[in-house]
């Protein structure tokens, strides 16, 4: 794996919300699985890693069942036609 700087920087931590973007950013953009001693390198400190993961983890089920309702009633109205 390519080297990538550590998560030394004394920039201030970011929102939640903005964790959680750069959370998704890496995971979907990562052509391999990643650790989480990986994962948190590449994030900024003071974050609580585990905590997020659980969260975004929740929220992913949320928007996966709301997609599925959304395919599922776009097809029962392609049925009525």
């Amino acid at each position: 794996m390519a080297e990538y700087k550590t998560n030394d920087s004394d920039y201030p931590v970011p929102s939640v919300k903005e964790q959680e973007r750069m959370v998704e950013a890496i995971l979907f953009a990562v052509q391999e699985p990643i650790s989480l001693d990986e994962l948190e390198l590449r994030m900024p400190k003071g974050i609580d890693l585990k905590k997020l993961l659980l969260s975004l983890q929740k929220n992913m089920k949320k928007w996966v069942l709301t997609w599925f309702e959304l395919v599922l009633s776009g097809l029962s109205e392609l049925q009525k036609i």
